[in-house]
């Protein structure tokens, strides 16, 4: 019930407010990207290619972190799997970085 009347109250924003929430938002993305790129990237490669969720975690990304833990480790196949999601990741935080 309490998502419902949080997307109630979304809704009832005005055009002010939700520009105002909007760039609220894509601050936040732009911080994250940020943080993710002053990690070290071999670090981060190294952790990935030996165990996916410690990767993960080192780049913060402990949605991530859990989900490659409870499916086994993507499956089994986290060793080839999780350093190249984490390059994507950088990949993304490079571009939206540029593009701002």
């Amino acid at each position: 019930m309490a998502e419902n009347e949080k997307i109630d109250e979304i809704l009832d924003l005005n055009s002010d407010e939700l520009v105002h929430v909007k760039a609220l938002f894509e601050e936040k993305q732009l911080l994250s990207a940020y943080e993710l790129l002053h990690k070290n990237k071999v670090i981060s490669f190294v952790l990935a290619f030996l165990f996916a969720p410690a990767g993960y975690a080192y780049i913060k990304r402990y949605d991530f972190a859990f989900i490659s833990l409870f499916t086994l480790n993507y499956f089994f196949m986290g060793f080839i799997i999780g350093p190249l999601h984490i390059y994507q990741l950088y990949s993304k935080a490079e571009e939206m970085l540029r593009e701002a």
